[in-house]
């Protein structure tokens, strides 16, 4: 568990100050490996920045002050169990962030402890998927990669793993590399 608390004065008043912060679900080591190896064989083709912390979005951007954002997602993370994640088939979006990814089959339980999540920050749940590659792909270059994860890792849809830890980011929307995010803090549900 990492946590940055404010030690200056001015740390301080920046920790008053609203932000945009996400929730992200990290994934077990040997899973963010194996997640690595296909972001990266999808990037060397397609381009797009790297994924450098493999992650489910659990709670979308939100605005609050970093004190607000920090005391929400404790009490947050204490209020669900782990989450149990079964990867359902590759999918692509219009949607840069989720341009090619895993869908997670939301299952009563999953649904359940998302929906808790999100309702501590007066949010609904995100889509729970697992991102692979990000980008504005033309469809034909989607469906070439969508091809692609399976040649990657043929057994890439018929996984299951469970999420133990969140992390709180702060980011900021203008990077969609997401490498100037900051980690304010990681939990471990149980």
């Amino acid at each position: 568990m990492a946590n940055v608390e404010p030690t200056t004065a001015g740390d301080q008043d920046a920790a008053k100050t609203p932000h945009r912060y996400v929730a992200w679900g990290l994934l077990p080591d040997p899973v963010s490996r194996r997640i690595k190896n296909v972001t990266e064989g999808l990037r060397a083709e397609f381009g797009g920045p790297e994924i450098i912390v493999p992650h489910i979005p659990i709670l979308g951007s939100i605005i609050l002050t970093e004190e607000d954002a920090v005391n929400t997602f404790r009490q947050a993370c204490q209020a669900i169990g782990t989450i149990p994640c079964k990867v359902t088939h590759v999918a692509t979006s219009p949607f840069y962030y989720q341009c090619v990814h895993l869908f997670i089959d939301p299952d009563h339980e999953v649904q359940q402890r998302t929906e808790t999540f999100a309702r501590f920050f007066r949010r609904i749940s995100n889509m729970l998927h697992l991102s692979l590659l990000y980008g504005e792909l033309t469809d034909e270059e989607k469906k070439r990669a969508q091809e692609k994860v399976s040649v990657l890792d043929e057994a890439i849809t018929s996984f299951n793993f469970t999420i133990d830890r969140l992390a709180l980011y702060k980011c900021h929307d203008e990077d969609r590399t997401q490498q100037s995010w900051e980690k304010i803090l990681e939990l471990r549900l149980h």
